[in-house]
């Protein structure tokens, strides 16, 4: 009963008595590699890419910043200094 029926695509084209046409479709690429199927890496971008995404990179890079910012305050190096001193004494 329903099978072979014209396919619609909306209500105006139902009223107008207009058959379905399908969409024409591409033709798949080789390579399968979806949306990186044209790019060609070289060694220094897949290099960059692993750097900049690596946690521990970017957990170093907080370590150095704290630790400069430790450096250029004064205060903070006094009190290290201090207890450095107290002990080196012991």
């Amino acid at each position: 009963m329903y099978e072979g029926g014209v396919k619609v695509t909306s209500a105006q084209e139902y009223l107008e008595g207009k058959a379905y046409e399908e969409p024409k479709e591409e033709a798949p690429k080789e390579g399968g590699l979806g949306l990186f199927q044209n790019q060609q890496l070289s060694a220094e971008q897949d290099t960059w890419n692993r750097l900049r995404e690596d946690p521990l990179l970017e957990m170093r890079r907080q370590e150095q910043k704290s630790l400069e910012y430790i450096k250029q305050n004064p205060v903070k190096m006094e009190m290290i200094k201090k207890k450095v001193g107290l002990i080196s004494l012991r």
